[in-house]
């Protein structure tokens, strides 16, 4: 009767309460209720409502009492689940074979195989110069590195661009994006020479481009060779006199083929027409050929 009592008294009131009132232990809530109690519940149960809160207490014991119920008919019905027949969806997951989940399809590459648009064509990159500078400053000198770089689709069109860094990476990559910016178009002739000869002074540099046949190639320095070859001009003759600064030879190449005129801009200006005498003897260009 003691023991009964003390353990009684530890237990909280809501938990005091609960075993006293529960169905098992008998209608009258008086002290021999609690051996009724003990004798009814199993001794894990009245662990649990002792270890768990006040507010769950009542949910616990309730379901103490029906989980040796549930567990004896939840093994009887495991062995006739296992016998049963699989469904249709798991005879249809079974037939098919597909890949790893999150895989990426099996292209084999290229933008035209995957049904996209063309990829855009790639931009040739010269770096036709590199060179040391510094500049003085009242702390004293602050050196770096200026590039010069020269970019083209090889169809007609580039660009020169200037960058300069401390190391030389960087000075290339801002020449780089300096020259893609400062891309523009030129015009050829049957995509291959210029229209006509050019003489074009810049600063101290005196340029002289000549047109040529087919088949002539690019007869000229190594800065005007890359450059020719990053517009698309495979037929071209070249001279320099005067400074040969490759910076200033460069600039003044791009300046010189952008100063040349067609056919039909000069026929404009002087109020002429323009007759392809080729067309109109042979019946055909030499392009259309």
């Amino acid at each position: 009767m003691s023991f009964s009592m003390n353990f009684l008294s530890r237990l909280p009131c809501a938990v005091r309460a609960a075993a006293i009132s529960h169905p098992l232990a008998g209608v009258r809530a008086s002290t021999p209720a609690v051996f009724s109690l003990r004798s009814a519940v199993p001794k894990p149960a009245l662990l649990a409502v002792r270890r768990q809160p006040a507010s769950s207490t009542t949910s616990s014991v309730a379901a103490s009492s029906t989980s040796a119920q549930s567990s004896s008919s939840a093994e009887a019905p495991s062995s006739s689940s296992s016998n049963a027949a699989p469904s249709q969806s798991d005879t249809t997951s079974s037939s098919e074979k597909p890949g790893k989940q999150g895989s990426r399809p099996n292209y084999k590459g290229g933008s035209q195989k995957r049904g996209g648009d063309a990829a855009p064509p790639r931009l040739m990159k010269r770096v036709l110069h590199i060179r040391r500078v510094a500049r003085v400053n009242s702390g004293g000198k602050v050196r770096s590195i200026t590039a010069l770089v020269v970019v083209g689709n090889g169809n007609g069109a580039a660009g020169w661009g200037e960058g300069r860094a401390t190391e030389v990476a960087a000075a290339v990559q801002k020449a780089t994006r300096n020259a893609e910016k400062n891309m523009t178009s030129f015009y050829r002739f049957n995509k291959r020479t210029i229209f006509s000869n050019i003489d074009y002074n810049w600063h101290k540099v005196q340029l002289h481009l000549r047109s040529a046949p087919p088949g002539y190639g690019v007869v000229a320095n190594n800065h005007i060779h890359e450059i020719c070859r990053c517009i698309g001009i495979s037929d071209l003759g070249a001279k320099v006199y005067g400074s040969r600064n490759p910076m200033n030879v460069i600039k003044a190449t791009f300046e010189a083929l952008l100063a040349q005129q067609r056919p039909e801009d000069i026929a404009r200006a002087r109020g002429k027409k323009v007759t392809d005498v080729e067309l109109a003897y042979y019946g055909h260009t030499s392009t259309s050929k």
